[in-house]
């Protein structure tokens, strides 16, 4: 059976989709995959992920950044709210990126190009104010294991904390 950890909180939700952003991003990035399929895969995972964080950061579905209360551990400033809201990749997006995922519907035959460098240019502010007011430890590469059997693979976040001693 695959699974993903459990997600211990909203804000652990969003993390997951930062890191799992970040790093097909970056495979993207690299312009070198061992098939046209990893390829494929990469850039479905980018969209994908894309398209949860633009949801939230644009203020839509169910999960939303104004919303704080649901997902922050503290208050948030009106300034600081600002700073990770932003409507426009949503707008801009979202649409196509729903369209080309969705199930095999005729608009999925028309060639389409992403500007994959131009869209994550869009969202790079929102998510960099966003570690900045929850940084953690992103996830950079998988942990790898004894038996490297599928059952070992996971898309867990895994998120360190440090307790601070004030004595």
């Amino acid at each position: 059976m695959f699974s993903r950890r459990q997600k211990e909180s909203h804000l652990d939700t969003i993390q997951y989709e930062i890191d799992m952003l970040n790093h097909c991003y970056e495979k993207l990035m690299k312009e070198k995959w061992q098939s046209t399929p990893d390829n494929f895969i990469a850039l479905e995972c980018f969209l994908l992920h894309y398209r949860n964080l633009i949801e939230f950061f644009g203020d839509s579905e169910d999960l939303k950044v104004s919303e704080w209360k649901d997902w922050s551990p503290r208050q948030l400033s009106s300034e600081e709210l600002t700073s990770i809201s932003d409507k426009k990749p949503f707008n801009n997006h979202r649409g196509q990126i729903s369209q080309y995922l969705q199930h095999c519907t005729k608009s999925r035959t028309k060639d389409r190009g992403w500007k994959v460098k131009e869209m994550y240019g869009e969202l790079k502010h929102v998510l960099e104010n966003f570690r900045r007011l929850f940084p953690v430890r992103p996830i950079t590469s998988t942990a790898s294991t004894s038996n490297n059997s599928m059952e070992s693979f996971s898309t867990a976040t895994i998120t360190r904390y440090r307790v601070l001693d004030f004595e």
